[in-house]
């Protein structure tokens, strides 16, 4: 019988793993009760660690790919993935009863279709953007297991074929396109992704940064320090605007960079 809610990390090599549990420690500090899985290609001391379970990666292929599979292995009716760089600054435990709701959310890409011819898809309109595979929260239902075998079907397929996809997003877009799935969109805050311009919403407050340094450090210090809809770009430390009117050309130059 499945646990009711838990985290889940997937890392290969040493870096990863290194960067999935300073991310785990980060949730512990915020939600010291949540229990956290991790699949890694190697078995480290569970002991010093914050995983609750720690399970192996056969044959790993060092690539996206690897971070596929494990999902459908979920100890937990309702889980949360992340992806190794991410940082956790407030609780998330408001997306348990979003999956009483919903069967799978998740947020938009900033690169609403990553560049390259690769990841056009011609049989998904541009109205159903790319997915971030970063943070996704599912259920443990046959739909959605399904769905994640259609994402490893769909780009085992295209790493075995001259058309090589830049990452494995396409691929998950596509296999939501066509499933059944009760779906929903995370907002921003649950998915901030560093390294670009972001927009932070009113009235709320960032529970996950996405990113690696230096980005991510900035990221750490101010995400929170302001409250209504701001924009930030970590690229450029000490930049900050507010939503006056005043700073509407300095916003979209900075969306211009």
């Amino acid at each position: 019988m499945k646990e009711d809610f838990g985290v889940l990390y997937i890392a290969t090599g040493k870096k990863f793993i290194s960067e999935a549990t300073e991310s785990a420690k980060s949730l512990k500090n915020v939600m010291p009760d949540t229990k956290i899985v991790l699949w890694a290609d190697e078995m480290i001391s569970i002991d010093d660690s914050p995983f609750h379970t720690i399970n192996l990666i056969e044959e790993p292929r060092y690539s996206f790919f690897d971070k596929i599979k494990p999902l459908c292995e979920t100890p937990f009716e309702k889980t949360l993935f992340v992806d190794t760089d991410t940082f956790f600054m407030e609780s998330v435990y408001e997306l348990i009863p979003l999956l009483d709701r919903f069967e799978f959310a998740y947020c938009h890409a900033p690169w609403r279709i990553c560049p390259g011819e690769n990841n056009i898809l011609e049989d998904v309109p541009d109205s159903f953007p790319e997915p971030n595979s970063g943070v996704i929260a599912y259920r443990a239902t046959e739909k959605v297991f399904e769905t994640i075998q259609n994402w490893e079907r769909i780009y085992d397929k295209k790493l075995n074929s001259d058309d090589v996809p830049d990452g494995d997003q396409s691929a998950l877009r596509l296999a939501l396109w066509r499933s059944q799935l009760n779906m929903t969109i995370l907002p921003p805050e649950y998915n901030i992704r560093t390294p670009f311009p972001v927009f932070v919403g009113g009235n709320t407050s960032v529970k996950i940064l996405h990113g690696r340094n230096p980005t991510l450090n900035e990221a750490k210090k101010r995400i929170n320090n302001k409250e209504g809809i701001r924009i930030y770009d970590f690229f450029k430390p000490g930049t900050f605007l507010g939503n006056s009117k005043q700073n509407l050309i300095k916003i979209l130059e900075i969306l211009k960079n």
